[in-house]
C-alpha cells in the first residue's frame, strides 16, 4: 500500500512551520498560506493553541460543539419514576425525579398514557422545552429524540383486553413488561419462574411434570375425566363435592355428596332446598320432595288426577273399577271419589284395597280392604286414605257393586282416583265437583 506523503506534515517545529509561512516574524502575518489545510498530524501533540469561536471543525462552529456537549440528550441520567400497566391499553407512572449527570434535577408529576390506540407504539419522553414537570407522549418516534429531549419509556396496548399493556422503561423502576408474543420459544431458561397469574394456552403437560397442585389453584369451567377420586383422612374434615351447599345440612339450597367426618364418616348425599329435599344419610333415606304427576293404569287409562273420567259398573258383585301400581317406596295419600248413580231404594258399595308385592319372592300377596263406603242413590263421597310404607310394585284398587236391582242406565261410578305423596300431612286433596 502506498502512503500519500503530500498530506503528511514533516517533523518540523512550529517555528519552522511558521517560517515556511512567512520568512520574517512567524507571528507577524499568521499562517496565511493554509499550511495545515488538508494535512494530517501524525503522532504529535499541539499544546497551547486557542481555537476561536468562529473556528469550525467538521462543519460545526465551536459554539455549536460546546452547546451540544451541554444538551441533556448526550448526558447520562437516572430516574425514580415507577412505571406500571393499569389495563390493556394504559401505562402509568408515579411522581418522581429525573436527575442528569451534571446534577440537574427535574421533578416529574404522576400521569399516564390514557387509552392508547390499537396497533401503535407510544414514546414517553422528557422535553424540557415543552415542560420540566410533565412527560410527553407520542406515537411518532422522531418526536422523542432531539435537542433537550430524553426518551424515558415506550409502551403499547395489548390485543388481549383481559390482559395489561406492555412497556419498557429505560430508567427508573418498572423494567420491562412483555406479552407472551414477545418471548420466542427456546429463548428463556429459568431455575425458578414465579408469577402472580400463569396462563398456558393449549398446553401439553406430560406425566410427572407437576409434582403437587393444591385444589384451590385448579380453576376450570369444565373438567373431563373418567374418574375423580377424593382423598379422605379420618379426623381431617369432611370430604365432598358440592354446589350451593357447604355442609351436610339443610341450611342452603344446592347439593352435596361425600363423607361427613363429623358424623362417624357417614356417606351422605343431599339435594334440594332447606324445606324440600332428597337425602341419603348413611343408612337412612329421607324425601320431602313433591312427586310430579304419577301415572298408574288400569288398562290404558291414566288414573292419577283422573279428572272427569268415570269407571262404571252395574254388577251386583264387587268388580274392580280402578287400579294403580306404586312406583317407589313411601307414604301416599289416595284421594278417591265415588258416586251412586242409581235411583232409590238402590245404593252402591265401594271398597278400597291394597295388594302387597313381596320383594324377596317377587310375588303378590292377597288383597286387603282398607276402607269401605256405602253410598245411597244420588249421593257422592270424596275421601282421602293414607297409606304408609308402600313399596315398589304394590297395587291399590277400587272395587264397586250395586245393591238391589238397578234400572236401565243406573250404575256405581268410581269417579276419581288420585295419588299424592304424603309429605308431613301437608297434602290437601283437590275438590272435585261430581255431576
Amino acid at each position: 500500500m502506498e502512503l500519500e506523503t503530500d498530506n503528511l506534515i514533516p517533523e518540523k517545529s512550529w517555528n519552522e512551520l511558521f517560517s515556511e509561512a512567512q520568512d520574517s516574524d512567524p507571528f507577524s502575518g499568521g499562517i496565511n498560506k493554509n499550511i495545515l489545510v488538508n494535512k494530517t498530524i501524525i503522532g504529535g501533540t499541539i499544546n497551547g493553541v486557542s481555537i476561536g469561536g468562529n473556528s469550525t471543525i467538521g462543519g460545526l462552529t465551536m459554539d455549536e460543539i460546546i452547546a451540544g456537549n451541554n444538551d441533556i440528550n448526550v448526558k447520562g441520567w437516572t430516574s425514580s419514576l415507577v412505571f406500571s400497566a393499569t389495563d390493556y391499553r394504559t401505562v402509568a407512572w408515579t411522581a418522581g425525579t429525573i436527575t442528569i449527570a451534571d446534577g440537574t434535577t427535574y421533578n416529574i408529576g404522576a400521569n399516564n398514557t390514557e387509552a392508547m390506540n390499537a396497533g401503535q407504539v407510544y414514546y414517553i419522553y422528557l422535553d424540557i422545552d415543552a415542560s420540566i414537570t410533565e412527560l410527553q407522549k407520542s406515537s411518532t418516534n422522531s418526536n422523542s429524540v432531539g435537542k433537550n429531549r430524553i426518551l424515558v419509556a415506550v409502551a403499547a396496548p395489548n390485543t388481549d383486553t383481559n390482559s395489561v399493556a406492555t412497556f419498557q422503561a429505560f430508567g427508573g423502576r418498572g423494567g420491562v413488561l412483555l406479552s407472551v408474543d414477545n418471548i420466542a420459544a427456546n429463548s428463556a431458561s429459568f431455575n425458578e419462574l414465579i408469577s402472580n397469574t400463569a396462563q398456558i394456552k393449549d398446553a401439553i403437560i406430560t406425566n410427572a411434570k407437576i409434582i403437587s397442585l393444591g385444589v384451590d389453584k385448579l380453576v376450570a369451567g369444565t373438567i373431563t375425566s373418567k374418574a375423580i377420586t377424593l382423598s379422605f383422612t379420618d379426623g381431617e374434615g369432611d370430604c365432598y363435592i358440592a354446589a350451593g351447599k357447604t355442609d351436610f345440612d339443610n341450611d342452603e339450597s344446592g347439593f352435596i355428596m361425600g363423607i361427613d367426618d363429623s358424623d362417624s364418616n357417614k356417606v351422605k348425599f343431599i339435594i334440594g332446598t332447606p324445606t324440600e329435599y332428597l337425602a341419603v344419610l348413611g343408612d337412612t333415606f329421607v324425601n320431602t320432595l313433591k312427586i310430579s304427576p304419577y301415572t298408574a293404569e288400569t288398562g290404558d287409562v291414566p288414573l292419577l288426577l283422573s279428572g272427569g273420567h268415570y269407571t262404571k259398573t252395574t254388577s251386583q258383585t264387587y268388580t274392580k273399577v280402578k287400579e294403580m301400581t306404586i312406583g317407589r317406596q313411601g307414604n301416599y295419600n289416595v284421594y278417591w271419589g265415588v258416586y251412586a248413580s242409581v235411583l232409590a231404594p238402590n245404593y252402591c258399595n265401594f271398597s278400597l284395597r291394597v295388594k302387597k308385592y313381596n320383594q324377596s319372592t317377587l310375588t303378590y300377596g292377597s288383597e286387603t280392604e282398607v276402607e269401605n263406603k256405602q253410598v245411597y242413590a244420588g249421593f257422592t263421597s270424596n275421601t282421602t286414605y293414607n297409606f304408609t310404607d308402600l313399596d315398589y310394585k304394590d297395587k291399590i284398587y277400587v272395587y264397586a257393586k250395586c245393591q238391589l236391582a238397578p234400572g236401565a242406565g243406573e250404575s256405581a261410578n268410581a269417579s276419581y282416583f288420585d295419588l299424592y305423596v304424603d309429605r308431613q300431612n301437608e297434602i290437601i286433596p283437590p275438590v272435585h265437583n261430581l255431576v
